[in-house]
């Protein structure tokens, strides 16, 4: 499996976003990982199996050839990973709490945590993240 960073362009008139023809031709041969915003360029990631739809995009100037390594990088340097509420109400609440100088339990402790499942905060997925499940998905892992 090969990953294909593909810098997408501005067509006339600075609209339209202008995929390489190689990509069009065959887009159904590739997976889209996702999209990452490198001011003032937008590319896309995507997964492809070898063969010759894939060498031929590979050819193409505004395309390079990544590892998963490198594009997990890739993302990695270029997308901020956010932190969101979740359940406004709980983190109110919890600021409440806090502020009377009450404890907070476990369960409310896991709250304020993003990485944690229990709704309060959430760390906000980024394209690195997303990969393993996808090369899962494309090679049968």
């Amino acid at each position: 499996m090969k990953f294909l960073k593909v810098r997408l362009r501005s067509g006339p008139g600075g609209h339209p976003i202008l995929y390489p023809p190689e990509y069009q031709k065959a887009q159904d041969k590739f997976r889209v990982a996702g999209y990452v915003t490198v001011e003032p360029d937008l590319y896309i990631l995507v997964a492809a199996e070898e063969g010759p739809e894939t060498d031929a995009l590979a050819g193409h100037a505004d395309v390079d050839v990544l590892t998963r390594v490198e594009a997990e990088k890739f993302s990695e340097d270029n997308q901020p990973r956010l932190v969101k509420i979740t359940d406004e109400g709980m983190v109110r609440y919890l600021e409440m709490k806090v502020r009377r100088g009450k404890m907070l339990t476990v369960q409310e402790e896991k709250a304020l945590d993003p990485d944690d499942e229990t709704p309060g905060f959430r760390r906000e997925q980024i394209l690195a993240d997303k990969l393993r499940p996808l090369v899962e998905a494309v090679v049968g892992v």
